[in-house]
């Protein structure tokens, strides 16, 4: 998040007011919220068979295990895209000008400086043009996807972001992958969106990944996700999490991948969190080599890992319905069955008390080469624990 700069006599407006107390209600927000999960989890003990599960939180450690998923889900979507022979586009958009509170004027190194109140701004307060914002570039992208999907058929993926600008209104960036000759239709459908929705501030621009496959999506990434490795970056990263929080902003959406993210995220910790004992067992040894070959060969096809597993897996799916009246059940199977993963899955369907569809899983067990990395098992909670000084 870029920091605001406004002239001496702006500062004192309401509306500049608002949005620096924002801030500073939205830091305090996320670690309101951290502090809330953390009472909560200190409250459980929960157990997987006999052994208790770790349910500590730390929101600095969550924050990076989401910026590594996020770079895999989105690299793995660009190889995914560059196999297909998918041109990228990415572009930007901005809300029309009756959504920013301020006009600007250009400001050195390339800022923007806010210089006086926007007369056609056409909200009550800063909050209430944020909530507008967003909602207003989901249903632009809406229609463009439907657009693009026209010419384009299912020859479509994107990343989607949602980003705030320095005065905390919404605007959206987008990795747009495409067959090259759908290019001119995308740009046709981008101007005419533009021009219907009286758009001002944009850009479209052509990315050429040029052998190097993470380079598209860092176009993206550089937006999405902070290294925390500054003061700054820790202080905007906590901003961002309360003004997603506060506004039920959804910062990402993607094309979906064929290797659900959570068993993604299973297969990733089996092999990241092998005991490091002076003894290993069998099973352990296995993994320590076959990590060490996967490594190896993640690093020399300049591959994300997350691309590798699913390239690499072997999925048998069943669905069935919930409704013991209803025995409908639907099973599918992808990848080769030689496949380093062997993913077997079971997944109950049922709809909740608005009619809206839920999924629960009821049976998931992993194998790397015959040995069992992973199985779901029904954990036992125990909850309202007594804690001292609490």
């Amino acid at each position: 998040m870029e920091r605001l700069y406004a002239t001496r006599t702006l500062q004192k407006n309401k509306l500049y007011r608002e949005i620096e107390e924002s801030k500073k209600f939205y830091y305090q927000l996320s670690i309101e919220k951290e502090q809330k999960q953390k009472s909560y989890l200190r409250r459980l003990k929960v157990f997987n068979s006999n052994d208790e599960i770790n349910m500590s939180y730390e929101w600095e450690k969550k924050y990076k295990e989401y910026s590594h998923l996020t770079t895999q889900k989105i690299s793995t979507i660009e190889a995914m895209s560059k196999e297909k022979g998918y041109v990228p586009l990415f572009l930007t958009i901005t809300v029309p000008s009756s959504y920013h509170p301020f006009k600007s004027i250009s400001y050195r190194n390339g800022k923007r400086l806010y210089t006086r109140p926007n007369p056609d701004f056409k909200f009550d307060t800063v909050n209430e043009a944020i909530r507008e914002s967003y909602l207003f570039l989901n249903s632009l992208f809406k229609v463009m996807y439907k657009r693009i999907k026209h010419f384009t058929k299912k020859e479509i993926m994107y990343v989607k972001s949602i980003e705030s600008h320095s005065t905390l209104i919404a605007h959206l960036h987008c990795l747009i992958f495409v067959p090259l000759n759908h290019v001119d239709a995308v740009r046709g459908v981008y101007k005419r969106i533009i021009e219907h929705y009286e758009l001002e501030r944009t850009d479209l621009e052509t990315v050429s990944i040029k052998g190097d496959i993470n380079y598209a999506s860092r176009y993206i990434l550089k937006y999405i996700t902070k290294t925390l490795s500054s003061g700054s970056d820790y202080y905007d990263a906590r901003i961002l999490d309360g003004w997603k929080r506060a506004n039920k902003i959804r910062l990402l959406s993607h094309s979906q991948l064929p290797l659900n993210q959570q068993i993604y995220k299973k297969i990733y910790h089996s092999f990241t969190n092998i005991k490091k004992n002076k003894i290993f067992s069998k099973k352990d040894y296995k993994l320590e080599i076959g990590k060490k070959e996967m490594d190896k060969q993640v690093a020399t096809e300049g591959i994300p890992l997350y691309y590798f597993f699913q390239q690499n897996s072997f999925l048998e799916q069943r669905i069935f319905e919930a409704d013991s009246k209803c025995s409908k059940t639907k099973t599918t199977k992808l990848g080769k069955v030689n496949s380093l993963f062997h993913i077997k899955l079971d997944v109950e369907r049922s709809r909740d008390l608005k009619g809206r569809l839920t999924y629960k899983i009821k049976k998931l067990i992993i194998q790397y080469r015959g040995i069992e990395i992973y199985q779901h098992n029904k954990l036992k909670i125990i909850k309202d624990l007594y804690v001292i000084g609490e």
